[in-house]
């Protein structure tokens, strides 16, 4: 889509550039030096933009840059950070227009709006854990490292758990003995 905005050597083919070469660079920690350099320059770029040109330009580039922000990719926060400080000292009209919607929108938000992909949750999310058997049979390691206080608990809590109509009937034989 950016690449339909770069077809001339006008300073929107650069601006539009140098956010498709921040976008056609890979997240990863291998790539984040080149990635970070771009956004820098991306920056400087907007910054030497006069502030009677291009004002759509530069608040959809700002846009962009505040939107690096909202990539979960801590490495590339500094950098665009550092981008969006030079560009407060001459366009901060702008940038703080953008910020302060941005965060409207988020405060009027009744739910957090997460993108879901129409995908479907894993069977193993789906299916109830199954609870391991108390029962003292196992290696001798295990022997070694089970509190039977601790398996004496839990017996009792399920036991109460299972009988929550009346806790009075829970079986509670087993007594913790604290030590």
């Amino acid at each position: 889509m950016l690449s339909a905005f770069a077809t001339e050597s006008t300073t929107p083919y650069k601006i539009w550039n140098a956010c498709l070469t921040i976008e056609a660079s890979d997240m990863t920690l291998q790539n984040v030096r080149e990635r970070t350099a771009n956004i820098g320059k991306l920056g400087r770029l907007l910054e030497v933009i006069p502030t009677s040109e291009e004002k759509q330009l530069v608040e959809d580039a700002t846009r962009y840059l505040i939107s690096q922000l909202k990539v979960n990719f801590r490495p590339l926060y500094p950098d665009t950070i550092a981008a969006l400080a030079g560009l407060g000292s001459s366009r901060g009209e702008t940038l703080w227009g953008i910020i302060w919607d941005q965060l409207q929108k988020t405060i009027a938000s009744e739910t957090a709006v997460a993108v879901d992909l129409n995908g479907e949750e894993p069977e193993w999310t789906k299916v109830a854990p199954v609870h391991s058997d108390d029962s003292d049979e196992g290696d001798e390691e295990d022997k070694e490292f089970r509190c039977p206080n601790l398996v004496k608990g839990r017996r009792a809590l399920s036991s109460a758990w299972a009988s929550s109509a009346d806790p009075a009937s829970a079986d509670l034989s087993d007594e913790i003995q604290v030590s």
